[in-house]
This record gives structure tokens, C-alpha cells and sequence, in this order.
């Protein structure tokens, strides 16, 4: 990744065959990935990364929400050119944008991320202002407003059209990270795994909006669990999703909740 004179990081990535579906497509958790990646890289490069913030200060940066709009989904071994920057601390969090264009310049995705900076050894987050002027924001025009987002709903205060069966994948042993629980883009491919290959088949993602509320671990129990909000005569369909975990000592959480709107191909 370099560093442009807009404060902006850009990197050039090639997208491979692990990125792919079975249409050679490039796969949901793929731009989830990216995403987190491209925040970790931009950081670095300022000289503000996860591990030397957390072996100088025992901070570490957590991502606690992205909502991502999807406009082409490219395929195996087109490269995308990924550009994302930081902005001005908003409440607690660190809001990040992230967009990718293709080789023509066109824009295949754009995210609005949200960030905090946590205190590992107190368990509390950090406010922005720890870190004042560490991350140069870009032209003014290029802000976006950050409290968009607003605050998801919970499931219990959503319409629900149809509960769609629930879905038990098994943590493995791949799915672990450096930290020692399940990585944050694993639950992105759990609730997608959880809906039908035939809807897959049939629908590209218009837009995903995830939050990621507290940890799993590789040996709780995990359910995902499904909803339909709203279905066009059309075949569009605006999804519910969340998954809940099972610990160890039988105590039962929600860990990850998640809007996604879906268009028929």
C-alpha cells in the first residue's frame, strides 16, 4: 500500500482463486476482508498498527460495524484498485471509508466502516482523541457523513415476514486468529452459508450492513439465524440475520447481527 498526497492508502490487488465462488466470482467475505485489511495496512503505514500499538501501549484497533454497497461483483484474477482513508473521530470510534474501482475506473464497492481503538489490559475503549491528528484526513469533499450509519436494530424490534431454519456451523480450526478467537470475517460467511445455494445462484448482494458484538470462541456453539424482511414481485429481497453462541457454560448470546439486501440476477 502507498500513502497519496490526499492522506488516502491505495493498494492494487489481484483477486485469486481462494477469493472466488464456484462462478468465479469474487466471494462475499472477500470484500469484508478486504476491507479490514486495507484499515490494518493504512494504519501501519502511518505508524499506528494493531501490533505495535499494542506492544508499546497495550492498545489494539477492533472493527465493530461495516456497511458495504456492492455495484459489480469482479471476478478471478481482475485486479481492483482499493483506496480507503481515515476520518475524524466521531463518538468513540474511528470512522474509515473504503472503495474499490476496477481497471476501467469504475467503482465496484464502497464501505463505511467503524473502528475502536481498545485498551487491552483496562477493557475499555480509547477515546479518538488519544490519537489526535495521528490520521490526516483527506479533502473535505470526500467526508462522509459518519452518524449515516445510526444504530442497527435488533432483531426482536424488526417486522419479520418468514424465519427462515436455522443454521449450526462448527467453528474450526482455521477460523481461529492471532487473538485467539473467531476472525470477523468467519461470520460473514456463516449467515451466508446459512441461505440456500439456489438463492445464491440466483441473486448478487446489493448491500451489506454487519455488526460485530462480542467474541466467539473456537469451541462455543454457534446458531444463524435467518429472516425475511421484505420480497419484490421482482425477486429482491431485504434479509434479517444474526447468529447467537452457546459458551461453555451454557449461557446463550447474540455475537453478530447483520441487514443485507440481495437483487434477482
Amino acid at each position: 500500500m502507498i500513502l497519496t498526497k490526499d492522506n488516502t492508502g491505495e493498494e492494487l490487488i489481484l483477486i485469486r482463486s481462494a477469493d472466488i465462488d464456484r462462478f468465479n466470482d469474487a466471494s462475499i467475505p472477500f470484500f469484508f476482508a478486504t476491507c479490514q485489511d486495507a484499515g490494518g495496512l493504512h494504519s501501519e503505514i502511518l505508524g499506528y498498527s494493531a501490533e505495535k500499538l499494542l506492544k508499546e501501549k497495550g492498545w489494539t484497533w477492533i472493527i465493530l460495524r461495516n456497511r458495504i454497497n456492492f455495484y459489480k461483483i469482479p471476478h478471478y484474477c481482475q485486479r481492483i484498485k482499493v483506496v480507503t482513508w481515515a476520518q475524524n473521530g466521531y463518538k468513540l470510534f474511528f470512522p474509515r471509508m473504503v472503495s474499490g474501482y476496477d481497471e476501467n475506473g469504475d467503482k465496484v464497492f464502497d464501505a463505511m466502516t467503524e473502528w475502536v481503538l481498545f485498551d487491552v489490559v483496562h477493557k475499555r475503549p480509547m477515546r479518538p482523541s488519544v490519537l489526535e491528528n495521528a490520521f490526516p484526513v483527506p479533502r473535505e469533499e470526500m467526508l462522509k457523513d459518519p452518524s449515516t450509519l445510526g444504530k442497527m436494530k435488533s432483531w426482536d424490534e424488526q417486522e419479520k415476514k418468514e424465519i427462515l431454519p436455522p443454521a449450526f456451523p462448527k467453528p474450526e480450526y482455521y477460523d481461529v486468529d492471532l487473538n485467539k478467537h473467531i476472525n470477523n470475517v468467519v461470520y460473514v460467511r456463516w449467515i451466508v452459508s446459512a441461505l440456500d445455494d439456489a438463492f445464491l445462484e440466483s441473486h448478487v448482494p446489493v448491500m451489506m450492513d454487519v455488526s460485530w458484538v462480542t467474541q466467539t470462541f473456537e469451541h462455543d456453539e454457534v446458531r444463524v439465524e435467518t429472516a425475511i424482511l421484505e420480497e419484490s414481485d421482482e425477486g429482491n429481497v431485504s434479509l434479517l440475520h444474526r447468529i447467537i453462541k452457546k459458551t461453555e457454560k451454557g449461557e446463550e448470546k447474540e455475537c453478530f447481527s447483520a441487514l443485507s439486501s440481495w437483487r434477482r440476477k
